[in-house]
């Protein structure tokens, strides 16, 4: 079985403390329940665009979901090019 992402852990429980349901999340990107529980749970390993997506249907701002939710300095790195990438600024604020 496969382990859900740090990332992952760490947006389901905002997801959690802010009392929103996967249903929720899942009609706010338009995604079915089942492919929220997937990417919460590890069973699939989600897109760039669907965390990206998953944050901003819990209200979560990114930078926190980095400083907080990944264990690897080296993915944080990698996250971070990713978001320049799509053109989304890393304001440094937590």
């Amino acid at each position: 079985m496969n382990k859900p992402t740090p990332v992952m852990r760490h947006l389901k429980k905002l997801r959690l403390e802010r009392g929103l349901t996967q249903k929720d999340v899942a009609d706010r990107m338009h995604y079915s329940r089942e492919a929220i529980c997937q990417m919460e749970t590890g069973a699939r390993k989600p897109l760039f665009e669907s965390v990206l997506a998953y944050c901003v249907a819990i209200g979560a701002r990114i930078q926190i979901a980095l400083d907080n939710g990944l264990e690897a300095e080296a993915e944080a790195a990698r996250l971070r090019a990713l978001l320049a990438e799509h053109g989304i600024e890393d304001d440094g604020a937590g």
